[in-house]
């Protein structure tokens, strides 16, 4: 088992492009030359959008139209062309004001909202009349349906993700809420917060993000850093399931968002304390003692935020603790008996049954309940900062999770016996910096820089003066001794750099953009690093006879690295005042995994030579140092359309496109078994200079010639270790999206009010 998950191989679909000729190289540069040139990165802002109508309803050229963030007074503003459209676009996310000012006219006041990654539409009827006299619309927030995109979404604001439970106040567990989201697996702890699966996508194929910074584990499903904030800090939670605007990528399943508060013109805070026990509990299905586990949790923090300098200066910041106590569920564990341990008669055995420290039981059975601890505190500081008068605007946040915890999944890690597992050790940190500029009221650009760190490390947990000892695996019983996967550990960096250029010209809205992000993923896995002995029963562990044994060498340490590129072109087409259609294309590259130290070895099959001892074969050799695999380049189409014949109150939605899924690391650092930087052997006959004694010692001959041959392929070695086959010419996996939907207001609100779905779907 691997606490990291191993998911194997990856390859793309049919369809899947990869230009490998020089003709195509020089295509795909000119491309990327063109991209870089223009700006680009996932929304984290939202647009708004609308037309301007007279009386007799023709079209208003030239009204002015002012938009003034509500909570921190940033202004915007826009004039209607001859056609009476308007578009401001990467606006904020929160509450407006919207003014629409014309000379003849009377001037309209209406308050709209601005969610992520929307196009919020907002048309209005003018009235003869002075501009010193005003009409206030009254539908406060503005229409409930996204009328001008394709994507399938769904939006909680900050009031819904307090009003809805939320074990352990995880604002991941929302994407559960949306049509076609399942959890990977129940309670799995070797998995992140955010493991789901979206339409049949693997859980790992999600991307999210805090504050438009890459926040998915790159080892494991789900997140590494979403713990940097408090719940009560969370502006917005996000999920698109399907049919992605050509802003959004680097994952096929879907894309999470998750938007942090701001400091606005008033002071606001909370402060809160949650505490659970197991008072109400019912006692668990497996314990025998009659009794309820045993469990306490005290969760406790504030937020607060408001003016630095009214209109110009805003923060907003989060403290909280969270202390774990108890105990999880109980484990049946089938041991020897007093009577079998005192019939061990081969001295070996003997030492290693005490080296391990197993317990016995007369009955065989042992019950055992696993440790649920742990202390976690976070922090977090946002500042805000608006120039001259909102055209520049400036964010930046940081936030950091130190934690430490012991659970029954990491207690009983392949085996039913307390004290051979782990506890983890990890602090996660997180900073984004964003820039918006306002070039003219058409012409919005955002440039945005992250950087997030997580640390796990799982070290044994265990009271054994000598944890380091063989483990025994005997057929019928569990397994003794510390996990033969510890230690373990990593330390992930991502770097991102990004900027979107956002253009309104008449009825186009385009958008362009290029993104780069750097991972660094610094790891070790000392897997069966001190050996592991089989018995096919324990007659043969009494008398010392084993089946095999077997054990890795040299060292685990490793220094991945690897660069992705994205770019990508949208543009959001209204043909009638109706009808909208999302035109774009991305154009996604991933980088060749290399390591720091050149200590990589890969299985090649389009290379021939000899394979250490065992000759030159069909299926290539092992190619030394390097890449674990070629640059890609793959082109992502996206095409759709959204109807609303009723002015928002029915939209049909539809859309078709390519979407890739990243490159997982896991198949990538598991390359670091693959001979010769990590030998393995293998012991079937325990004779000569390899004899039991000798093996459980660490002086067999076996051994001493695996140690010698770390870093090289001897001409008489038969055993190359375990090779982790990772094509070099492999392709990210993708997958076509396609859907057609209906939303109609009426009988959605039906279900709003029955309880079944969310007051905001996108």
């Amino acid at each position: 088992m691997y606490l990291f998950r191993n998911y194997g191989r990856q390859k793309g679909r049919p369809g899947t492009f990869g230009f490998h000729n020089s003709g195509h190289r020089f295509l795909m540069a000119v491309a990327l030359l063109i991209f870089l040139g223009l700006p680009a990165l996932a929304a984290l802002t939202g647009d708004l959008q609308g037309l301007v109508l007279d009386p007799n309803g023709a079209a208003v050229e030239g009204a002015k139209i002012t938009i003034r963030h509500l909570g921190t007074g940033a202004v915007r503003t826009a004039i209607s062309d001859s056609r009476g459209e308007y578009a401001t676009l990467q606006l904020e996310l929160g509450n407006y004001e919207v003014k629409i000012e014309k000379a003849g006219f009377r001037t309209v006041e209406a308050r709209t909202e601005i969610r992520s990654g929307e196009q919020t539409r907002l048309d209005v009827k003018l009235e003869l009349g002075q501009v010193t006299q005003s009409v206030l619309v009254e539908a406060a927030l503005g229409p409930e349906l996204d009328v001008s995109s394709a994507q399938i979404s769904s939006s909680f604001d900050a009031k819904e993700v307090q009003d809805l439970p939320n074990l352990g106040r995880d604002p991941l567990q929302y994407a559960t809420l949306a049509a076609g989201v399942v959890p990977v697996t129940k309670d799995n702890p070797f998995l992140g917060s955010g493991s789901y699966n979206s339409n049949g996508q693997r859980g790992r194929g999600n991307n999210i993000t805090v504050d438009n910074i890459i926040s998915t584990d790159i080892s494991t499903t789900g997140s590494s850093e979403t713990r940097t904030f408090s719940l009560d800090a969370v502006q917005e939670v996000k999920l698109i399931s399907n049919s992605f605007s050509a802003e959004f990528g680097r994952n096929s399943g879907s894309q999470y968002q998750i938007i942090t508060k701001s400091g606005t013109n008033d002071y606001h805070g909370t402060a809160y304390w949650f505490h659970q026990n197991a008072a109400f509990n019912a006692r668990d299905f497996f314990d025998t003692t009659g009794q309820v586990t045993p469990f306490i949790q005290n969760q406790w923090g504030f937020v607060a935020g408001g003016p630095v300098i009214k209109n110009h200066l805003f923060a907003f910041g989060h403290y909280e603790g969270i202390h774990t106590r108890g105990a999880g569920s109980g484990s049946v564990a089938t041991v020897l008996t007093p009577t079998q341990q005192g019939a061990i008669t081969d001295p070996t055995s003997q030492a290693l049954f005490a080296g391990v420290g197993s317990p016995t039981s007369p009955s065989g059975q042992l019950s055992g309940a696993a440790p649920n601890a742990g202390n976690q505190y976070s922090w977090s500081l946002r500042i805000d900062e608006n120039f001259r008068g909102g055209k520049d605007s400036i964010t930046a946040r940081y936030g950091t999770n130190p934690v430490s915890s012991v659970s029954p999944g990491l207690t009983f890690i392949g085996t039913n016996l307390p004290n051979y597992g782990a506890n983890v050790v990890a602090t996660s940190r997180q900073f984004a910096f964003g820039e918006t500029h306002t070039f003219t009221p058409a012409v919005i650009n955002q440039f945005r820089f992250g950087f997030g760190r997580s640390n796990p490390t799982f070290v044994a947990n265990t009271t054994l003066k000598t944890p380091f000892a063989p483990v025994i695996q005997i057929t019928g019983f569990d397994s003794m001794g510390v996990s033969n996967i510890l230690p373990q550990g990593r330390v992930q960096n991502t770097f991102q750099y990004g900027d979107t250029l956002s253009y309104s010209r008449g009825r186009h809205n385009l958008k362009f953009g290029f993104d780069a992000i750097r991972y660094q993923a610094n790891s070790f896995f000392d897997a069966n690093f001190r050996g592991t002995f089989a018995f096919a029963s324990l007659s043969d562990f009494q008398s010392g006879i084993p089946q095999a044994y077997t054990q890795r060498f040299g060292t685990s340490v490793r220094g991945n690295r690897s660069t992705d590129y994205f770019s990508f072109a949208q543009d959001d087409f209204r043909v009638t005042n109706t009808l909208t259609l999302n035109l774009g294309v991305r154009l996604e590259s991933s980088g060749g995994n290399s390591e720091v130290n050149n200590i990589l070895a890969n299985l090649h099959t389009d290379v021939s030579g000899a394979l250490g001892g065992g000759g030159t074969g069909p299926l290539g050799t092992i190619v030394l140092g390097g890449n674990a695999y070629d640059r890609n380049w793959n082109w992502a189409p996206r095409f759709g359309f959204a109807w609303n014949p009723h002015s928002g109150k029915l939209v049909v939605r539809a859309g078709y496109g390519w979407a890739y899924d990243y490159i997982f690391g896991n198949p990538i650092t598991n390359l670091r078994f693959s001979a010769p930087f990590v030998p393995s052997i293998t012991v079937q006959q325990f004779t000569g200079n390899n004899t039991y004694a000798q093996l459980a010692a660490g002086t067999a001959q076996a051994q001493t010639d695996a140690k010698a041959a770390i870093g090289t392929f001897l001409a008489t070695q038969k055993n190359f270790g375990s090779i982790s086959p990772v094509d070099p010419k492999l392709k990210n996996p993708r997958a076509d999206q396609w859907n057609f939907g209906v939303e109609y207001e009426f009988f959605r609100s039906l279900l709003v009010k029955a309880g079944y779905v969310g007051t905001k779907p996108g």
